[in-house]
Parts: structure tokens; C-alpha cells; sequence
């Protein structure tokens, strides 16, 4: 059995040098060969040429792939916008009829004395505050507009799955990580 595995062995290793090879072939270019196929990138190098000064840094690509992504998602900025059943508090400064607690309609308005009805939907609280603050500029001098949410009754995280009870979370001003979701 012995004997076998040694034949073996020296009759792979004979085929080894037996085929003639004798390094690069003739007009080869050691230099790199790109392929592009959509969209994705494939890049060859002669293993025979490479040293680690011709390969890309992984913080060059690294750095690349951020900046992509950070394209892709954005600033990553996370702000409310108030929707239906959202419960504002207006307060104008020497306005008294106008104060008081809005409920956001489902057609995403508010109906306020004297102006008539106001589209709040999918604003922030700083949009809702200055478009509120401009509508009232038509019937009053300076207005000075102060909005607040009172209530957060529009927006929802649905949170499924493997856990032990599911559950469903009103969104507010402030961010929700998924961790903070999932531990509830």
C-alpha cells in the first residue's frame, strides 16, 4: 500500500515538469486586464508580476465604497413629518382665537379659525410652523407661529418575526434604531 502511494505521488509529480512549461508564453502582457460585464468589475493580474505596491490599498476601495454609499442613502438625517391623526398645538403671540390643540385630518388638514383649512401633511414641525406662519400673514400683521406635536398617532414600526411577541411602535421627533425597536 505504501508502495502505491509513493508511485502515485512520483507519477503526479513527473506530470508536473513533463509539460513543457516554461514560465510566461511568448507576446504575453504581464500588465493588468480589465473586464466589465454589466456592471460588475473584474480585474486579472499576473501572479507571476504582482508585488503589493501594483494591488489597490484596502482603504483606497474602502473609502470609495463609503463615499458610494453615502451617496446611495444620503445624509442619513431623520426627521418627522406630521400625517393623519397627528395632534398639533398652534400658538400665535397676541392671537388667542387661533391657539389650541388641531387633530390632522386623513386628508393630511387642519381647519383654522378665520383662515379656513391648512395642508400639514408630510411636513416637519419647522415646515408646517412656516407655511402656518405664512397663510397667516394674509390676515394678520406679523404673526409669530409656534408649532409643537402634541400627539404622534401617524407613523408606525411593525416589529415581526422570530421574536416572542410582535409589536408595533408610534414613531416620533426622535430617531428609532432598529436595536432600540427590537429590545421593546
Amino acid at each position: 500500500m505504501f508502495l502505491r502511494i509513493i508511485l502515485l505521488f512520483l507519477l503526479i509529480v513527473g506530470c508536473t515538469n513533463s509539460t513543457g512549461f516554461k514560465g510566461e508564453p511568448k507576446g504575453s502582457n504581464p500588465k493588468k486586464i480589465g473586464i466589465k460585464q454589466r456592471g460588475v468589475a473584474l480585474k486579472f493580474y499576473d501572479l507571476n508580476k504582482i508585488n503589493t505596491a501594483s494591488l489597490p490599498k484596502f482603504e483606497d476601495i474602502k473609502k470609495k465604497q463609503d463615499k458610494k454609499l453615502t451617496q446611495l442613502i444620503g445624509e442619513n438625517k431623520y426627521y418627522y413629518s406630521i400625517g393623519a391623526g397627528d395632534v398639533i398645538n398652534i400658538s400665535i403671540t397676541d392671537i388667542d382665537d387661533i391657539d389650541g390643540s388641531y387633530t390632522i385630518s386623513p386628508t393630511g388638514d387642519i381647519t383654522i379659525p378665520y383662515v379656513g383649512q391648512v395642508v400639514v401633511n408630510d411636513k416637519t414641525k419647522e415646515e408646517a410652523q412656516e407655511f402656518i406662519n405664512n397663510v397667516l400673514k394674509g390676515f394678520y400683521q406679523e404673526p409669530e407661529t409656534i408649532v409643537k406635536i402634541e400627539q404622534y398617532n401617524s407613523a408606525y414600526v411593525y416589529v415581526t418575526g422570530a421574536i416572542n411577541r410582535p409589536l408595533s411602535i408610534l414613531l416620533s421627533e426622535q430617531p428609532l434604531k432598529v436595536l432600540d425597536a427590537l429590545i421593546k
